[in-house]
């Protein structure tokens, strides 16, 4: 059973409470309860920032430094046949920019990722079994 410390309002003095037994384990079992609660609300915290970099783990950059436009983008996991949907917010990607990749809704234990890019002069490239789980920046050169 937990220490029981007199409320200020019921001390006559360090050594005397003035308090009955229900009163007592009514005291108690608060301050049982705020433990328990305070003890859930950690591991609810927990639990949510370790959903969050979970998450976020498979975030990642993309420089192009190819000398050419990118204007499709698609990304894919390795294991599924379809690409989806051109995933660039606008048009294209210039040489010389970085664009940032934020994935959301999906499982944090997936890494393995194909990447196709199609480039303006309508050639398409291809990185296969790319793991973002581990890669924070893509560079694309020439």
């Amino acid at each position: 059973m937990p220490t029981f410390r007199c409320p200020s309002s019921y001390c006559v003095d360090s050594s005397y409470c003035l308090i009955s037994r229900s009163q007592k384990n009514k005291f108690l079992k608060e301050e049982e309860l705020k433990r328990t609660f305070l003890v859930l609300a950690a591991v609810v915290c927990l639990f949510i920032m370790g959903q969050s970099v979970s998450a976020q783990s498979q975030n990642f950059s993309m420089v192009n430094n190819t000398g050419m436009i990118l204007v499709d983008v698609f990304i894919s996991p390795s294991a599924s046949d379809n690409w989806g949907s051109d995933v660039i917010p606008k048009d294209m990607i210039l040489d010389g920019e970085t664009f940032d990749f934020t994935f959301t809704g999906i499982d944090p234990e997936h890494c393995s990722w194909d990447i196709l890019f199609t480039a303006d002069d309508g050639n398409k490239y291809y990185m296969r079994g790319v793991d973002l789980c581990s890669i924070t920046t893509i560079t694309l050169s020439k």
